[in-house]
């Protein structure tokens, strides 16, 4: 009898050739899933808008040759210290009898006394951005922001809480290969159901369902099984490095295709070729044993160990009698709560993922309150991840313990100085990158946790 851990660490290879290619192929599936995710930046972005004013019969729009009517129709009010046209109210005139802009243009707005109003004929929005969004196609600013916020919210996180446990219940009970293809193949039917949504109703609830149809869940110990103890820190490392990439492409895509319909049409077809390649990977050694598929289990272990440059002989009898270690063989999820330590690791975990989370999202959604071109800054919040990943890696070879906690510090340091930094300071695109930098940090470690379970 021998360990299953023995044998990919002597005989087959941490890391060959295929166990390489399976990692190289999950960028296929991860990087769409983050497009999908993060596209939320963009689709559900707010475009500067104004009330509508109907003038001559019409409704104007928000252009040059507008700003006269704008200038003299909407009230203004002090953002950041700047006096800018209101977003949600207008001057109560009578618009409709107003058939020259010179009559408009007549009316003594220097008095104060006139009246303010709510928007009564719906937002004309900047298209200099977006072609469209949603919150543009269904007006869903001023009195409908908090609604927005909601959904939002309730987008990222609801779905994850609910929907996660369940798929990695399942990814044990029908296995790791099953059901990364049957959560991408999700991840695309409810990515193109999402292009077709008529409100925000339904588009809350599609994104609910989509949210927690991640590859990262059984893609992790689909990977991290294949390779010996050694490399698993380089799973998290490349898993996390096609995040990042995944966000710079949506940033490329979305500034080729600027409505948000046909950008949620075009997001989920890049799930198509992992959707194919899929069938070409092995399950996972682990979970075949761990079900009692020995020869199963010792096919695959012959296919790591060639692509290592190394060959288990069909009548070695010892990879049928493999054995898994007595703690994994009797895991469930209840181990979680019946230890004390490895509860006390759950709920610093858990509460780990919920701050970063929160500081990740918040920072990518604030990019767009940064100077410059709103794509290149998504980009490069993106791209600087990449880095970040190798820069991680390079000193958690020195300490997984002192790396997780140094991660923790930098990414709050960053983040405690932000607010003290002057205003004229913060629309550097540099700022933006170094808060997003510390962001990550501070949400790329947790992954890294996920290496010290196994």
């Amino acid at each position: 009898m021998v360990e299953l851990e023995e044998v990919i660490v002597e005989r087959v290879g941490q890391f060959g050739r295929y166990q390489l290619i399976y990692l190289l192929l999950y960028g296929l599936a991860a990087m769409p899933y983050s497009m999908i995710i993060m596209s939320l930046v963009i689709v559900f972005d707010t475009p500067d808008h104004v009330c509508k004013i109907p003038l001559n019969g019409s409704t104007w729009a928000l252009s040059n040759e507008s700003s006269i009517i704008k200038a003299n129709s909407i009230p203004t009010v002090t953002k950041d210290g700047k006096q800018v046209p209101s977003s949600c109210q207008m001057y109560n005139l009578d618009y409709s009898n107003m058939t020259l802009m010179e009559e408009l243009l007549d009316v003594n707005f220097s008095s104060g006394h006139l009246e303010k109003l709510a928007c009564q004929h719906g937002w004309t929005y900047d298209d200099s951005l977006y072609q469209s969004t949603m919150t543009s196609s269904w007006n869903l600013v001023c009195d409908k922001l908090p609604l927005k916020n909601l959904v939002e919210a309730l987008s990222l996180s609801l779905g994850s809480v609910i929907g996660l446990p369940l798929i990695g219940w399942l990814t044990d009970r029908y296995g790791r290969k099953k059901m990364s293809f049957a959560v991408v193949l999700l991840l695309g039917i409810f990515g193109e159901i999402l292009a077709f949504s008529n409100g925000v109703v339904m588009f809350a609830i599609v994104r609910i369902l989509l949210t927690p149809l991640s590859p990262y869940t059984p893609g992790f110990p689909h990977l991290m099984e294949m390779v010996g103890p050694r490399y698993r820190p380089l799973i998290g490392v490349v898993m996390e490095m096609y995040w990042g990439l995944g966000y710079s492409l949506l940033a490329l895509v979305a500034y080729f295709i600027r409505d948000w319909r046909l950008l949620s049409y075009v997001m989920p077809t890049f799930v198509v070729p992992f959707l194919v390649c899929i069938w070409f990977m092995p399950e996972s050694p682990r979970w075949l044993y761990s079900k009692g598929y020995q020869k199963e289990g010792a096919a695959v272990l012959r296919k790591l160990a060639k692509g290592s440059g190394r060959e288990l002989k069909d009548d070695d009898s010892y990879l049928c009698d493999v054995t898994l270690e007595e703690e994994v063989k009797s895991e469930s999820a209840l181990e979680l709560i019946k230890n004390l330590t490895m509860l006390r690791w759950t709920l610093v975990m858990c509460y780990n993922w919920f701050t970063a989370a929160c500081i990740y999202n918040g920072l990518s959604f604030y990019l767009r309150e940064f100077a410059g071109n709103l794509y290149v800054n998504h980009f490069l919040g993106g791209i600087i991840e990449v880095p970040a990943c190798l820069t991680f890696w390079g000193l958690m070879r020195f300490s997984r313990r002192y790396t997780f906690a140094g991660a923790e510090i930098f990414a709050g340091l960053v983040l405690l100085i932000l607010p003290f930094i002057p205003d004229v300071y913060l629309e550097n695109i540099g700022v933006a990158l170094a808060s997003h930098h510390g962001a990550f940090w501070y949400n790329w470690n947790l992954d890294f946790g996920i290496c010290l379970f196994f």
